[in-house]
C-alpha cells in the first residue's frame, strides 16, 4: 500500500469550531440513564449509544460548507469534508480531528471506525487515515475508476465495504493485502450501503429506489427487496438487526422491519435538517440534525 503525508491534529475543545451547551428540551430529561464516566484526560467518554447526552457539544458549520459527503456513528461521532479538510467530530466529548487531504480526486464517501476513518474517492480510490498518527494509506484502487460512492465499516475496522456508482460492490478486511478486496455484488446504479451494528447485515440502496437486504456471510444472496419512495439518503440498522430505517430526503425516517419488509412506522423530522441517524441500544431513533448552521443529536422518537 502507498502512503501519503497529510496535516492532522487533534484539537482540544477550547480550539474547536463548537459550543458545549445544555438543551432543555425532551431529550434532556430522557438522558438520566445516560451512561458516561470521566476520563484521566478529563474528556467526557461514552460507553454506549443509550440516549442523548443532556450536554453535548454543537458543531458550527463552516461557512459555505455544504455537508454532501458525512459519516456517523452510534458513538457519536461525525464527520464531513469541507474545502479539502476532513473534520472527525465526537459531538459528547468534544475531541475534533482534522486532516487535510491531497490529490486531485475529489472525495465522495466516509465511513467511520474506531480507530480509523475510510476515504472514498471520485477515481475509485480508498483510503484509510489512521486517527492515531494521522497516517493516510491506500486500500484500494478500482480498474475501472469507478466512483465511490458509499463506503461501510464494522466499529473494530475489520470488515469494510466500498460501493462504486456503478452498482458494484466490494468487501474487504483490514488485515488483508489491498488486492484482496472482493467483487461480491453487481448490478444498477447504487447510491448508499450500510452495515448492522452487530456486522451480519448488509443494506444496499439502489438508485432506482429499491433497496436490498442481505447476509455479509452471503452477500450474493439477496433477503429481502425494500421499494422506497424517492432517493435514500440515509439508512441504518436496529441494534438487535430487526428494523431498518431509510430517509428519502423527506421530513421524515420510515421504519422497516428486516424479516418481512413491512413499513411500520414514519418518524417525522420537523423543521431540522436531517443529515444521518442511528438507532440507540434502546431501538429509539437518534438523529444528526443541522440547525442554525450547527450540527448536533437530537432524539426523534422523544
Amino acid at each position: 500500500p502507498s502512503s501519503q503525508p497529510a496535516e492532522f491534529q487533534r484539537s482540544t475543545p477550547q480550539s474547536g469550531i463548537f459550543g458545549r451547551v445544555r438543551r432543555p428540551t425532551p431529550a434532556a430529561q430522557q438522558a438520566q440513564g445516560f451512561e458516561r464516566k470521566e476520563s484521566k484526560s478529563g474528556s467526557l467518554l461514552v460507553s454506549a449509544a443509550q440516549s442523548v447526552p443532556a450536554e453535548q457539544v454543537r458543531v458550527a458549520v463552516p461557512e459555505g460548507a455544504k455537508l454532501k459527503i458525512v459519516a456517523s456513528t452510534s458513538h457519536f461521532e461525525f464527520a464531513f469534508m469541507h474545502a479539502k479538510i476532513l473534520h472527525v467530530w465526537n459531538l459528547a466529548s468534544g475531541e475534533h480531528h482534522v486532516a487535510t487531504m491531497h490529490g486531485e480526486s475529489e472525495v465522495t464517501a466516509l465511513a467511520i471506525a474506531s480507530e480509523l476513518v475510510l476515504i472514498g474517492r471520485g477515481s475509485g480510490e480508498i483510503e484509510v487515515l489512521e486517527l492515531s498518527t494521522g497516517q493516510i494509506t491506500t486500500l484500494f484502487e478500482s480498474v475501472f475508476a469507478d466512483v465511490v460512492a458509499d463506503l461501510a465499516v464494522t466499529r473494530d475496522g475489520k470488515l469494510m465495504l466500498a460501493l462504486m456508482e456503478s452498482g458494484r460492490l466490494y468487501m474487504s478486511a483490514a488485515s488483508k493485502p489491498p488486492n484482496e478486496w472482493v467483487r461480491v455484488r453487481g448490478g444498477a446504479r447504487a447510491t448508499h450501503v450500510t452495515l448492522s451494528p452487530r456486522g451480519d447485515l448488509m443494506a444496499l440502496a439502489r438508485a432506482s429506489g429499491a433497496v436490498e437486504v442481505a447476509r455479509v456471510a452471503e452477500p450474493k444472496q439477496i433477503r429481502l427487496n425494500i421499494d422506497v419512495v424517492g432517493d435514500v439518503d440515509s439508512m441504518a440498522f436496529s441494534d438487535d438487526g430487526y428494523l431498518l430505517g431509510v430517509s428519502g430526503g423527506a421530513d421524515d425516517v420510515t421504519l422497516y422491519q428486516v424479516l418481512n419488509g413491512k413499513s411500520l412506522v414514519e418518524v417525522a423530522v420537523e423543521d431540522r435538517k436531517l443529515l444521518a441517524f442511528f438507532f440507540s441500544q434502546r431501538n429509539s431513533l437518534v438523529g444528526y440534525v443541522l440547525e442554525d448552521q450547527e450540527i448536533f443529536i437530537v432524539e426523534l422518537q422523544a
